[in-house]
């Protein structure tokens, strides 16, 4: 993952301060004081609520496309996030001292960030790319040549994430189908973001037709678009975007040629 740096955030705090200025206007008519207190209680429920919502970033941290994780990738609950927040006051001490540290820290953390074990990553960096292991994808394929499908996002942390499987692959033409979601020991498909549901979705086979259901997640499934009701099904086709949760995809069909997979 590609952790933000100091200019970066100091660009969507100030975005963010504008935001918390604006929502305070309604309290210019108070005194000096109590717009002062007003100004505190809005900035907090705005961060602390934007910081652990489905999007884990305030307006101004969306705009760069940054979001605030758990350094394990998950991601902040309310509680934690209120107490994050009251940490940039001891980062502001000496100096704004501890909002400095993220300039030469490694994870670029300043000290709030380091005293609850958050930092802020880009959520559309381009990492390494990992695939399922060969004998998990298109291994059950008994024609080499049949044209299978892929599946292609990017996951939490921004890193390109790839599935493919073909229609010999027996999860498919199962009851449980081929499943999808963030349980890493029970799933077909792990998708390591707060936002997938521990079982997400299944892909299903019927007569060499592919359809996707919701198998009852917490933030939808959807199809261009259209959220499908938990528990019905929709077939899927070629360069149709499926989107679990917050994670995108992109789906397409490929021939297994020689070792070799070719888009169509």
């Amino acid at each position: 993952m590609r952790f933000a740096g100091f200019w970066v955030r100091f660009a969507a705090a100030f975005l963010d301060t504008l935001v918390v200025l604006a929502l305070t206007v309604p309290f210019l008519v108070t005194e000096f004081q109590f717009l002062s207190v007003a100004s505190l209680i809005v900035g907090f429920l705005y961060e602390s609520y934007f910081i652990s919502s489905i999007n884990q970033a305030t307006l101004g941290k969306r705009f760069f496309k940054l979001r605030v994780i758990d350094l394990d990738n998950s991601k902040i609950t309310f509680p934690k996030s209120c107490c994050r927040y009251f940490g940039k006051f001891l980062s502001s001490f000496i100096f704004l001292g501890g909002f400095l540290m993220i300039a030469v820290s490694k994870k670029k953390q300043g000290l709030h960030d380091m005293l609850f074990n958050t930092s802020v990553i880009y959520v559309n960096h381009l990492g390494p790319l990992y695939e399922l292991p060969e004998d998990r994808s298109t291994s059950s394929v008994p024609n080499r040549n049949e044209k299978g499908w892929v599946l292609a996002g990017f996951d939490a942390a921004g890193y390109v994430v790839r599935l493919r499987f073909g229609f010999g692959d027996d999860r498919l033409y199962q009851t449980t189908g081929f499943t999808v979601g963030r349980d890493e020991t029970e799933r077909d498909f792990v998708i390591p973001d707060p936002s997938v549901s521990r079982l997400h979705a299944r892909f299903i086979a019927v007569a060499n037709q592919l359809f996707i259901e919701d198998a009852g997640s917490k933030n939808g499934t959807f199809v261009d678009g259209n959220r499908i009701m938990p528990g019905s099904k929709r077939k899927i086709a070629e360069d149709q975007e499926i989107r679990f949760g917050e994670v995108v995809f992109s789906i397409g069909r490929e021939y297994h040629d020689s070792g070799k997979t070719s888009r169509q």
